[in-house]
């Protein structure tokens, strides 16, 4: 496989806003695992809707304590809008937790 093929295959998929995993935006004071719900859209891509919420659903349900104090955002060196994208990651994993 072409290496650079498949390097601007992931750019694309990825976008210009994703979480590098680096948990400067932890520790949030409401408890919310906002690293691992960050990856959750990655996760629904490689398996099936139900499996990646039946996997993630502890994480994905932390996302509902956010107050949106915008601290992680503070913390982002990425500059990422770390609650918006929480919301749409939850929106994600609530279709996929109903079955839709």
């Amino acid at each position: 496989m072409d290496i650079d093929l498949s390097l601007r295959r992931l750019r694309t998929e990825l976008g210009q806003q994703f979480c590098r995993r680096c948990e400067y935006c932890q520790l949030c004071e409401q408890g919310v695992t906002i690293t691992a719900a960050m990856g959750y859209p990655i996760i629904a891509r490689r398996v099936s809707g139900a499996k990646a919420a039946g996997f993630a659903a502890k994480t994905m349900e932390t996302v509902r304590n956010c107050t949106e104090c915008g601290e992680c955002v503070k913390r982002c060196p990425y500059n990422l809008a770390i609650p918006e994208m929480l919301k749409k990651h939850l929106a994600l994993y609530e279709r996929h937790a109903a079955g839709a």
